[in-house]
């Protein structure tokens, strides 16, 4: 969920900002939440699912498309995020996750960023982060691989702790049945951070997309000052039908 700096390089810095609205400079931030509380309440996936999306921008402009996936591989969950720009074929984000079937505990990743420069030149920045999920002192170690060079980073991660890539996932794992208030930290590699996010769930309410009209669950997602609003299918496997935050909307078209 989200907002991310690399939106930039996909369509005029409009598209991934969609996603981690979590990594935007936020100086009212909230303290780290270090309660180990449980927040995974259903694992709604099924093998091999696919949800397709477009993105549009406040003026309801389809500047994007977005597919998301996942899968079970050696009992580990995958999951995929494809998203491409309707404007450039060549701007691209494409990130892989592996996380615990159960829990949604990360695992690893890889995010590659593709783009054309003004120079005409294919540009590749490449991320990739492992986790260490010892339990006295976690870690997330990275890689990250641009046109500069090689950088590896660290960071000690705290409390109930996810992968900010995993959030459209997590979102659908929650107790729906109770009108309430969850909160857990985010890690963020490309910001080498971790957030603490709070996601309230409020009342049903039908909402129209161009894959159809659901009844749905509406969460607010907040981080400090930021925050997006997120719809997700009040029956199995409870797929996210919409994602707003406030500059761009991410709807299944599928």
């Amino acid at each position: 969920m989200v907002k991310l700096k690399s939106l930039s390089l996909l369509i005029s810095s409009t598209v991934l900002c969609l996603f981690l609205f979590l990594s935007c400079d936020n100086s009212q931030a909230s303290l780290l939440n270090v309660i180990n509380e449980p927040i995974v309440y259903q694992i709604p996936f099924e093998n091999d699912q696919q949800h397709k999306y477009e993105i549009i921008n406040s003026q309801e402009d389809v500047i994007a498309f977005g597919f998301l996936s996942s899968f079970i591989n050696d009992g580990r969950l995958v999951l995929e995020q494809k998203y491409s720009s309707s404007r450039d074929q060549f701007a691209t984000d494409e990130i892989i996750l592996v996380v615990d079937s159960q829990t949604l505990k990360p695992l690893a990743g890889l995010r590659e960023i593709s783009h054309v420069n003004l120079d005409k030149k294919q540009i590749n920045d490449v991320y990739e982060w492992i986790y260490d999920n010892n339990p006295d002192l976690p870690k997330l170690n990275s890689t990250i691989t641009t046109q500069d060079g090689t950088e590896n980073q660290s960071l000690d991660l705290i409390g109930n702790y996810f992968d900010n890539e995993s959030s459209f996932w997590l979102w659908r794992t929650l107790n729906f049945s109770e009108v309430t208030e969850i909160s857990y930290n985010a890690s963020l590699v490309l910001d080498n951070e971790i957030n603490s996010m709070s996601v309230r769930i409020f009342p049903k309410e039908l909402v129209k997309v161009p894959a159809g009209t659901y009844d749905t669950w509406r969460l607010v997602v907040r981080n400090g000052r930021a925050l997006a609003s997120v719809w997700i299918n009040t029956l199995p496997p409870h797929e996210m039908i919409r994602y707003d935050n406030g500059d761009i909307v991410l709807q299944l078209s599928n």
